[in-house]
């Protein structure tokens, strides 16, 4: 192997480790930030860290590009199911202050959105 291509390689792998931990970030702070609002908005930019996010996927993007890596499009039932809990979890905090209406607009695309779940956690 040349140096160019570990270098590609160690880079897409150290990304691949700075996207998870922005991930992780992004979703604590975003379960504190629906528990007491305003506690981690007052200190820390969501678009900042999404776009943060987007710019490390899509330089993750190009390096895997040059690598010639593909993968299989897998599906992570345990993933979904953690992230279904996740997203209950928020909705039902940050509810809380809103009115009747909003609420329901938001049941309807939430249930919507878990049917999706649903049908990628069952499908055969």
């Amino acid at each position: 192997m040349n140096s160019k291509k570990e270098k590609l390689i160690l880079i897409y792998r150290l990304l691949e480790t700075i996207l998870v931990l922005t991930f992780l970030v992004w979703s604590f702070s975003l379960l504190a930030e629906s528990i007491m609002p305003g506690i981690i908005s007052m200190h820390l930019s969501f678009l900042k860290l999404t776009l943060f996010a987007v710019v490390t996927v899509i330089a993750m993007a190009t390096i895997g590009r040059k690598l010639d890596l593909s993968y299989k499009n897998r599906k992570n039932k345990w993933l979904v199911f953690v992230w279904s809990i996740f997203v209950l979890l928020v909705l039902t905090l940050s509810s809380i202050k809103f009115e009747s209406i909003n609420i329901a607009i938001i049941a309807i695309f939430s249930l919507s959105i878990l049917y999706y779940f649903y049908k990628v956690l069952f499908e055969k």
